[in-house]
């Protein structure tokens, strides 16, 4: 919810429900986690409500065995994608999700510097010709605005 409202984009929740031991099963035949991971993702799993605003839409997919003994989910996924795609409600990122414009980490240091030369061209040209300084100053603001925007 929170990197969809981010985006500013649309979002669902899909949960496939299966009960504890159907988890366990499928999960310990893969190499991607250990028993222990898998058990404390059961242990902190929240079932999603529709009435949270964080798990609208709630789709829910629930398991029908097939004839070989599989466990297959059984989901409209038409109905999803019309959520996604022709819902008129936006999430609008707000101060907590907001991503922070990325700077320099030098930016303080190079602009310093751009100042200070700024300042030297001036004071070093004030006595000889103004017009010239003024000139050096457009120049290094110019340069400036075109590097950091």
């Amino acid at each position: 919810y929170c990197i969809a409202r981010s985006a500013a984009t649309q979002h669902c929740v899909v949960w496939c429900r299966v009960d504890e031991d159907e988890a366990v099963r499928r999960c310990s035949g893969t190499e991607k986690y250990e028993h222990g991971v898998v058990q404390g993702l059961i242990d902190r799993f929240e079932e999603p409500k529709a009435s949270n605003r964080w798990d609208k839409p709630l789709f829910v997919a629930d398991p029908v065995p097939s004839e070989s003994g599989q466990l297959r989910f059984t989901l409209d996924l038409d109905v999803v994608v019309t959520a996604l795609l022709h819902s008129t409600s936006k999430l609008i990122p707000v101060l907590a999700t907001k991503q922070p414009i990325a700077t320099k980490a030098n930016l303080l240091h190079e602009v310093d510097r751009a100042t200070f030369k700024v300042q030297t061209d001036v004071i070093e040209r004030r006595e000889s010709n103004f017009c010239v300084a003024i000139f050096s100053l457009r120049l290094t603001l110019h340069a400036l605005s075109a590097r950091f925007g």
